[in-house]
C-alpha cells in the first residue's frame, strides 16, 4: 500500500484504515498488507527497482504486514 501524503492522501488513508470494511479485507486479516513510502517506490530506474526488490524481500521475510 502506497500513501501519498500530498493533497491529504495521508488523512484519507487513515480514514480508510479506520473503516469497518478495512478490517474485514482478507489481506488485512492475514497480515498481508504492507505500507511503503511512495518516494521509494515511485521511481522505475534499474537502481531504484533493485532497492525496491530488496525492501520487498525484507518486508516479506519480517512478516510485519498489517
Amino acid at each position: 500500500m502506497t500513501i501519498n501524503a500530498e493533497g491529504g492522501g495521508d488523512k484519507r488513508a487513515t480514514e480508510v484504515k479506520q473503516s469497518g470494511i478495512w478490517d474485514r479485507l482478507p489481506a488485512v486479516k492475514a497480515y498481508r498488507v504492507y505500507e511503503v513510502d511512495i518516494r521509494l517506490f515511485g521511481p522505475g530506474d534499474p537502481i531504484s527497482l533493485n532497492k525496491q526488490l530488496d525492501l520487498q524481500v525484507e518486508m516479506l521475510q519480517s512478516g510485519g504486514g498489517r
